[in-house]
């Protein structure tokens, strides 16, 4: 049978990779529950590709044991009576019971001893499993790297007496369901002891014999299978598995991987990962019943690469009602949730997408190759729903209004939602999900009107606070569905708050968005979102090693604190003031560094280096080091010329410093050429390679972090919304500034000593814009790596002229690279 590949090729779904920290079921929303299918035996052949088999987590269902089942039946119990019997209950304790004593287990009271004469022999069997069971494994060789031997294994039984007493309890035995018990004992036995012909001869003896096909037939059918395995009739051994798993529920992926370690291997080396197709042809030729037909269907479409749809197509010609069809209409249908139901929509070529998608409204298709796969899935879902011949109609209505909402097609999708009749109560699950997801996705505009609905019929999408909740979930694609709308609406302060604290802007100040959120707070007559979100808009922060809100939080301080840092960072000094002048002396919050693992409460006025300003963030770098104390990193100079500058100021103090500086180096002398120099070096201090970079950034200290390096994928913002904004970091560093302010000092200045000093500050702007035009602020890079900057050093050739001043030498001992320069050039 021709494989088809899947255009978007998932890996290998019976694959697991234990090596990685990426888990793929985070990069999309899973919105249609696939257990939909309503049939967990089948679960494990869902579509997951973090683990082995599928594992669902959903609380509707409850699978019962198909082996406690039968022994329900066949006591005539409770299935939790016969549960806590068969798997809980002490052998010691069963055996008192056999022997008409009393014992201390409430839970065991429903062994009367009327149900003790009925049930004695059943009673005795189950005493007997209970003793071998600790013993029911393999030892394996000391050479065996894969896995540890088992603490017991049937090696440390007396085999022979063990084999003797199973033999004559299966020859004294009337009752064929005990008989058949007593002989998947003998197999298992046989087996785990690796004496597998005596276990294929104990099968045929002891259980085919009885003629007798309860699922214990098939459980010890698997044991016969895995000692043909063991012999090497792979052929025997497959077919015996794949009678097993069609004719099993509780251990169909078991099976499964039994049937793949049972594929003949190319070599010794080579590990099979999957089911040969040849194999599986084979089965569906000899396949027996409609059943076994659709199961070898099933595994051909799921295996890695082949297209679901082919097998599906191939299951409903002849059971429009199977249940594998579902199973493959719902890995389908995840596959292409993967692809269209993107979690971050930064994760896509942007260029492309803003190419060839007009439609910004999500949710949007953003990889053009799955559209040949959605329209195949789509028709055959539109087929099953049609079809008159299928009774359980209400699945394959939800897969195919499902599919007509990624379409956005809201009208068809209600259409065949509308012919939910929901009795089963995952049905009535999936369809109040989509129900809701087409009241929000299909609203033209978010009204005021509508957002009233929002708040009453679904409150609980707002219940929690989804940025620290489960990014794929359905409610959290609301929030996307809702930032998407208010942002092509224009109304960003709304778009980002739904997805971001107030504190993320500090990754990429933006005042115009800033000026929205505080139109958002301020605003009189609030819409419902409008006032969740200010009720929310307090950040959160750690205080010692809890997370909670900030309760003292003050939005307009913290407003402004953040506009005079921009200001600042842009030379409007007056500006920056004046913002600065509305900032109380006690304004704290606590770190909010937490994406970095950052876990402290700080200071008053300490909260992004508010306060404690050092004098040395006028001076110049002695060394080259982020991590020593200023003091040993920072020299500076002339400040017994300017004695209003304080050995320490917070933010306000250190913009009326800089004005002052600013009005006496509009001066025509050498105390104006101090000042520029001065002001000179403020401005490249606090740029991404100054040591104080940290203090208009709205970081904590100057370490190694995303606000220190260049962000120039901003372009997606200008798409769908504003979510993970901290993703796109962004300063724009003002080279112009500090070069002006240093070009200026250097034309005013005479004393050569003053020169060297101006001079190099502005070979310091220069490297610096030459990292800026090239994307990057790496400072680690030996001389060596950088001898194309070096060589054409216009003011290291500069300071070269000055060879006579002290600083020269200073700095030709601290400075590799000028170092480097000197000597080569």
């Amino acid at each position: 049978m021709k494989k088809i590949v899947v255009s978007f090729a998932l890996l290998a779904s019976s694959l697991v990779y234990p090596c990685t920290h990426y888990n793929p079921e985070y990069d999309y929303y899973n919105l249609f529950m696939q257990e939909t299918i309503n049939s967990p035996q089948y679960f494990p052949f869902l579509l997951g590709l973090s683990s082995t088999y599928y594992s669902s987590t959903n609380k509707i269902f409850t699978f019962k044991n198909e082996n406690i089942e039968e022994w329900q039946k066949y006591l005539h119990v409770e299935y939790n009576q016969a549960y806590y019997l068969v798997f809980k209950s002490k052998e010691t304790d069963i055996r008192s019971l056999i022997k008409g004593k009393k014992i201390n287990n409430d839970t065991l009271s429903f062994i009367t001893p009327d149900f003790i004469t009925k049930n004695i022999q059943a009673l005795k069997y189950i005493a007997y499993s209970k003793y071998l069971e600790p013993y029911m494994s393999v030892s394996f060789s000391k050479t065996n790297y894969w896995m540890d031997s088992p603490s017991l294994s049937v090696n440390d039984l007396d085999y022979e007496k063990v084999i003797n007493v199973l033999k004559r309890s299966w020859n004294a035995e009337t009752d064929k369901e005990l008989k058949l018990r007593y002989g998947y004992q003998l197999v298992r036995l046989a087996h785990y002891k690796k004496d597998f012909e005596q276990a294929i001869e104990y099968f045929n003896q002891y259980v085919a014999s009885l003629k007798y096909y309860p699922v214990m037939y098939y459980y010890a059918l698997d044991q016969k299978a895995g000692a043909e395995r063991g012999l090497g009739n792979l052929i025997q051994a497959n077919y015996d598995f794949f009678t097993v798993f069609t004719h099993t529920k509780n251990i169909k992926s078991k099976v499964y991987s039994s049937l793949i370690l049972s594929q003949p291997k190319q070599n010794e080396y080579e590990y099979n990962f999957s089911i040969s197709d040849n194999f599986l042809e084979d089965l569906l030729k000899n396949a027996k019943t409609e059943k076994e037909k659709n199961d070898a269907y099933l595994l051909l479409g799921y295996q890695d690469f082949n297209n679901p749809l082919s097998s599906l197509k191939e299951i409903i010609q002849n059971s429009p009602d199977a249940i594998q069809a579902k199973v493959l209409m719902a890995r389908a249908v995840n596959q292409l949730e993967r692809n269209y139901l993107h979690v971050f929509h930064r994760c896509v070529d942007t260029e492309h997408y803003a190419k060839n998608n007009t439609d910004k409204r999500l949710p949007v298709i953003t990889e053009d190759s799955t559209t040949p796969f959605f329209q195949q899935t789509l028709d055959l879902s539109l087929k099953q729903s049609l079809d008159r011949k299928v009774k359980d109609t209400d699945f394959w209505n939800l897969t195919t209004s499902y599919l007509y909402f990624l379409q956005k097609n809201y009208k068809k999708s209600r259409e065949f939602l509308s012919k939910v009749h929901a009795y089963k109560k995952i049905y009535k699950e999936q369809k109040i999900r989509l129900q809701m997801l087409l009241d929000i996705c299909e609203q033209p505009i978010i009204t005021p009107e509508f957002e009233k609905i929002l708040f009453s019929k679904y409150k609980n999408i707002f219940n929690d606070n989804l940025k620290n909740n489960d990014y794929t979930s359905t409610q959290s694609f609301i929030i996307d569905i809702l930032a998407n709308r208010y942002f092509l609406q224009k109304q960003y302060a709304q778009s980002f708050l739904l997805h971001n604290q107030i504190t993320d802007l500090e990754y990429n100040p933006n005042l115009s968005l800033l000026e929205d959120i505080v139109a958002l707070y301020h605003k009189k007559n609030k819409s419902p979102m409008d006032t969740y979100l200010v009720k929310n808009i307090s950040p959160y922060g750690y205080d010692g090693y809890v997370q909670k809100k900030q309760t003292n939080f003050n939005f307009d301080e913290y407003v402004a604190q953040m506009k005079g840092n921009v200001y600042l960072s842009q030379g409007e000094l007056q500006k920056a003031l004046a913002e600065f002048q509305k900032v109380s002396n006690n304004f704290t919050l606590f770190s909010i560094n937490h994406r970095y693992g950052e876990e402290q409460t700080l200071k008053p006025n300490e909260y992004n280096g508010y306060s404690n300003i050092p004098y040395y963030i006028f001076g110049y770098n002695k060394i080259e080091s982020f991590q020593s104390p200023e003091s040993e990193v920072m020299g500076v100079d002339y400040l017994k010329d300017f004695k209003f500058i304080k050995s320490t100021m917070n933010k306000r103090e250190l913009t009326e410093t800089l004005i002052s500086l600013q009005k006496i180096a509009q001066k025509d002398n050498e105390q104006s050429a101090k000042a520029n120099y001065l002001l000179g070096n403020f401005f490249y201090n606090t740029s991404c390679n100054g040591y104080y970079r940290h203090i208009l950034r709205f970081d904590k200290n100057n370490q190694n972090g995303p606000k220190f390096y260049y962000n120039t994928h901003l372009d997606f913002f200008a798409m769908v919304y504003f979510k993970e904004y901290p993703s796109t970091t962004y300063f724009s560093d003002y080279t112009k500034i500090p070069t002006q302010y240093l070009e200026k000092a250097l034309s005013l200045a005479k004393d050569r000593e003053l020169k060297a000093r101006i001079v190099f500050a502005l070979s310091k702007v220069e490297q610096e814009d030459f990292y800026l035009a090239r994307y990057y602020c790496y400072r680690d890079k030996l001389p060596e790596g950088d001898g194309i900057l070096i060589k054409n050093r216009r003011y290291f050739a500069s300071l070269s002229d000055l060879k006579d001043t002290q600083f020269y030498k200073e700095v030709k001992s601290n400075c590799l690279y000028f170092e480097y320069y000197v000597t080569h050039y």
